[in-house]
């Protein structure tokens, strides 16, 4: 199987065609003019469909002839008997409409294409003087990016001498989107899936179109929510929907799933351009953290069909997002600034809402009512739990915990208990993380948090039994001068 990637912005000059069957009939010419052997043009008009490099051949299929202004019939141009058959049916028809007109050039094209053209290699614009008739035209072309460039036929009605092919642009694209760009460890992610029907010019049959979505070990595949296409859901008969079909459809490692639109999708033909839209539902594990360094990347890939006429030659096209968890380093030390050491065993809470409780006197804890919950990794690491877990944070060795999966958003964190002989702090820290991660502008934010002992009370027998000895001693003798001295003053009064 040979493919040609077309991933955005890759410079790989593709062609691709365009089937349209035009006619220059004589209805509106006089009969003078029809005795002169009258003309047309064709003029093929890239607009504003941003196609480079526009070029197109007709092939004359049809003769037209008359015997007055009323009166005319086409008849199968010779050069083309080997499409006899097909024209005959064609031919049969009354009033043909558009979509039996495109279906007619889808039809005859892969039988006429070997012949020589009867216009060869025009660049786009106006070929004058071309005898009257049915023409299918065959335009290539390159889009902005330099990716495959189809363009839509024209409907097949009856016009006067002048016809105009007007290309656009239906090559198929893919784009990814993510709900929230940021989110907690456990928390879901919805991801919406952008596509368009392709122009499926020249096929009849067959037409492969897959979307395979791949996410990295960070994200749990959860649910496919829908699959909607020109806003109407697509039934499991007509695509394979892996969470309303089988879990086979999900890799094993829950992280992939292809949607298979092969040949269903050829019964929205005649609305090319048009939405396709695709939702699902991803977990944010912790391996984004574990794994990713908190950066999880998501990836989409489309394989279409660029060639009608051979069933190996494929197109791409890719996107990707990305989702983000973040974190909050704490540090807890003792010592002054200059020289800090760290302290183990501190416990701290973190809190969505800034509500903390009195810390209780008798053991010396303060908690808030609903903190949020992590589990343990290693080292100092703790990874945010949507459910279970625990929410004391508990310093290390080097007094550091590391907060890991958490969103954007507003934190509080406090002090529950300090390590044994240490006062705990009643300071609430408030923690905003921004969409980057960063706290207070700062990429590598460290919450240093420091404890000193508490003041060493009197014990009995200790030194606050020396000081009322030495106080009781001190008044004694303050007491016997002051009493010499009174009986001093006695006597020298008698």
């Amino acid at each position: 199987m040979k493919y040609k990637e077309t991933k955005k912005m890759r410079k790989t000059k593709l062609f691709a065609i365009v089937l349209a069957v035009v006619m220059m009939a004589a209805l509106a010419i006089p009969m003078t003019a029809l005795a002169a052997d009258p003309t047309g043009s064709i003029t093929v008009n890239a607009g504003e469909s941003g196609l480079k490099d526009v070029r197109f051949e007709a092939y004359k299929i049809f003769d037209l002839t008359w015997n007055n202004a009323a009166a005319y019939n086409y008849t199968l141009n010779p050069k083309y008997s080997v499409i006899t058959g097909q024209a005959a049916t064609y031919l049969a028809l009354t009033n043909p409409t558009n979509a039996q007109a495109r279906d007619f050039a889808d039809t005859v094209w892969p039988l006429i294409k070997h012949l020589t053209p009867d216009i060869e290699n025009q660049a786009a614009g106006t070929v004058e003087d071309q005898p009257l008739g049915y023409y299918l035209v065959y335009i290539t072309g390159t889009d902005k990016n330099d990716n495959t460039g189809v363009v839509s036929a024209v409907a097949l009605n009856t016009i006067d001498d002048t016809v105009t092919v007007s290309a656009k642009v239906v090559t198929p694209e893919i784009t990814k989107t993510v709900n929230v760009p940021n989110q907690n460890v456990g928390d879901d992610v919805v991801f919406t899936i952008r596509s368009t029907i392709p122009a499926m010019i020249g096929y009849t049959t067959t037409y492969y179109y897959t979307i395979t979505d791949t996410m990295s070990e960070g994200l749990t595949f959860k649910n496919l929510d829908s699959v909607l296409i020109e806003g109407t859901e697509v039934s499991p008969a007509r695509t394979t929907l892996p969470s309303e079909l089988s879990a086979a459809s999900v890799t094993a490692n829950n992280n992939s799933f292809t949607l298979n639109f092969t040949n269903s999708i050829l019964s929205h033909k005649d609305h090319a351009g048009k939405d396709i839209i695709i939702t699902y539902t991803a977990t944010l594990n912790k391996d984004a953290v574990i794994e990713m360094g908190g950066t999880v990347e998501n990836e989409v890939e489309l394989n279409y069909g660029t060639d009608p006429y051979d069933n190996s030659e494929f197109g791409k096209d890719k996107d990707e997002v990305e989702v983000k968890t973040f974190g909050i380093e704490i540090f807890k030390h003792t010592g002054t600034e200059a020289s800090k050491q760290a302290l183990g065993g501190a416990v701290f809470q973190i809190s969505k809402t800034n509500d903390p409780l009195a810390r209780e006197v008798s053991s010396g804890i303060r908690t808030f009512p609903t903190p949020l919950t992590f589990t343990y990794e290693d080292g100092s690491t703790y990874v945010h739990a949507k459910t279970g877990g625990s929410a004391d944070l508990v310093s290390g060795s080097d007094g550091l915990i590391n907060v890991e999966g958490l969103a954007a958003g507003t934190y509080y964190v406090i002090e529950k208990q300090a390590p044994a002989g240490y006062n705990a702090l009643d300071t609430v820290w408030t923690i905003t993380i921004d969409g980057e991660g960063k706290i207070g502008g700062v990429s590598n934010f460290s919450l240093e948090v420091e404890n000193n002992t508490g003041s060493i009370l009197p014990g009995v027998g200790g030194i606050g039994r020396l000081i009322f000895y030495a106080s009781g001693l001190a008044l004694m003798g303050i007491a016997a001068v002051t009493l010499v001295v009174r009986r001093k003053a006695t006597a020298n009064v008698k």
